[in-house]
């Protein structure tokens, strides 16, 4: 039998209709590029949601933006990023906790890159496993794939094409909730490779992308820095969405929150 191959956590690039839903199946994003399904292949939606607010203007302010999300910011990391070698600006990502602890919490963790120590108690063993040391996190990934009017994606630290990637918690953990929706530009959602699948990739949207609700788990949004994300957003790329110079994270940590 031939072995399975990796599968690369990826972000459906559906275009639908307003009234269509997106695929259920662990596909390929690229499988399903472009076209239409039918409704016996199509998600319901989830009976709860948090209502999305206004977005607003690039410049803002992060206070400014952060009074316009669809939740309160616990937690705020940064990105500073090089394209090509060259320093090109600093993100800020506001992060949800109060909706979506754990996806948050794998976020922060791998973005300061402190030694985190979890304990796992079974009825067998006690083992006691060590994450975040040296090279165990964001500093140094690089956002593999960049789709212009759709999303950036990272995270990928392992392998650096999106087959890779490992989360505080394990290889992967479940989806914790798609309570938050993706409204806008600057919503940050978890990349997966289907139902249960999160890691460490993670993508930005730079439009709208409905069709991606209740598949993705929204846990921030950028509050500093979208003008970074927009120049990401319009990299030249080869066919295959791989962005021709490096685009990589050269620092990353959290911020002290005002207050």
């Amino acid at each position: 039998m031939a072995s399975v191959a990796a599968r690369s956590m990826s972000v459906q690039f559906l275009q639908t209709q307003r009234t269509n839903l997106v695929p259920c199946g662990r596909v390929s994003s690229k499988a399903f590029f472009g076209w239409r399904l039918p409704t016996s292949l199509l998600c319901k939606r989830a009976s709860f949601s948090v209502k999305p607010k206004t977005m607003v203007c690039v410049y803002s302010t992060a206070n400014e933006v952060e009074e316009k999300l669809q939740a309160k910011v616990t937690t705020r990391c940064f990105f500073d990023i090089d394209i090509g070698g060259e320093a090109v600006g600093r993100v800020v990502i506001g992060l949800f906790g109060e909706v979506v602890p754990k996806t948050v919490e794998n976020f922060r963790a791998l973005c300061t890159g402190k030694q985190i120590i979890l304990l796992y108690f079974t009825v067998i063993f006690f083992e006691l496993r060590h994450f975040g040391e040296k090279g165990y996190g964001y500093k140094g990934c690089s956002f593999h794939r960049i789709i212009k009017d759709f999303m950036i994606q990272g995270g990928d630290f392992t392998q650096g094409d999106g087959t890779g990637g490992i989360s505080i918690y394990g290889s992967k953990f479940e989806d914790e909730n798609f309570a938050l929706k993706h409204v806008g530009p600057g919503v940050v959602s978890m990349a997966n490779a289907g139902p249960g699948t999160n890691g460490s990739q993670f993508f930005i949207c730079t439009v709208k992308t409905p069709w991606l609700d209740d598949r993705h788990v929204v846990f921030g949004h950028i509050i500093e820095g979208m003008d970074v994300v927009q120049k990401l957003e319009s990299q030249e790329t080869s066919r295959s969405d791989v962005p021709r110079l490096p685009c990589r994270i050269v620092n990353c940590g959290e911020l002290v929150m005002d207050g």
